[in-house]
């Protein structure tokens, strides 16, 4: 949809500078946009099934609630659609699938996250705005969903273990100053650990940061380079 949408609706793409998969794709990239569970065209609340009685509560959680019925995660069942899609995009003639990518803001930054450690098949990851320490936005500030949540997960490790999982591969981290979500200090404490960890195996030259001077949103400042150097292309 070349107008994004409503005018709401594009206000907020303006603001995140939110189409990075649009402006990937100008850029000379083949992309593939994964509406995760909840988002998107597979938002409840855009079908006609929809119980308005659930009006008010966080979609997100609602959907984690579903899934521990039936013994999964919401998080398990994302991986899962990740997976299909990275099997259909590696199927088609006009794509390199050793040179595949994955990048995401805020919660697709954890979806991010995750792809980049459980499928081998992504060489290099950006994660966009999430960085930080579960006690941080998790604990004190409540800054996720039930999307995110991998239960046990606390006592085991944290973010910076997490994204320290995707060395050797490449690895960029986009840190906003003025993140309201995942707050500069908790953010860069969390890279500096990242760094020790792709120091230790060898790879610091893997780790890229972007600390830049904004918000909640994609920088656009390192990416296409930081992708075309991680697949030595000579374009775009």
């Amino acid at each position: 949809m070349g107008n994004h949408g409503s005018a709401e609706l594009r206000a907020n793409i303006k603001q995140h500078n939110y189409d990075y998969g649009l402006q990937m794709a100008k850029a000379g990239y083949a992309v593939i946009a994964i509406d995760w569970r909840g988002f998107g065209e597979r938002d409840d609340r855009r079908k006609p099934h929809f119980n308005n009685n659930t009006s008010g509560r966080d979609i997100c959680n609602l959907h984690y609630l579903r899934a521990n019925i039936l013994g999964m995660t919401v998080l398990g069942m994302d991986l899962h659609d990740a997976g299909c899609a990275l099997d259909y995009l590696c199927s088609q003639d006009f794509i390199d699938a050793e040179r595949i990518g994955v990048m995401g803001l805020s919660f697709g930054g954890t979806m991010a996250t995750w792809v980049g450690i459980c499928d081998q098949r992504i060489k290099a990851t950006d994660i966009i705005c999430y960085s930080g320490r579960f006690a941080d936005f998790g604990m004190r500030d409540i800054n996720f969903c039930g999307s995110q949540i991998t239960p046990g997960l606390y006592e085991r490790c944290d973010v910076p273990d997490l994204q320290g999982l995707i060395a050797p591969r490449p690895l960029l981290v986009e840190i906003g100053i003025y993140d309201d979500c995942f707050l500069v200090d908790s953010a860069t404490n969390c890279f500096h650990e990242v760094e020790r960890i792709y120091t230790a195996a060898g790879v610091r030259d893997k780790l890229e940061l972007d600390l830049f001077e904004g918000g909640h949103q994609w920088s656009g400042r390192k990416t296409a380079d930081f992708f075309k150097k991680s697949f030595n292309l000579e374009r775009p």
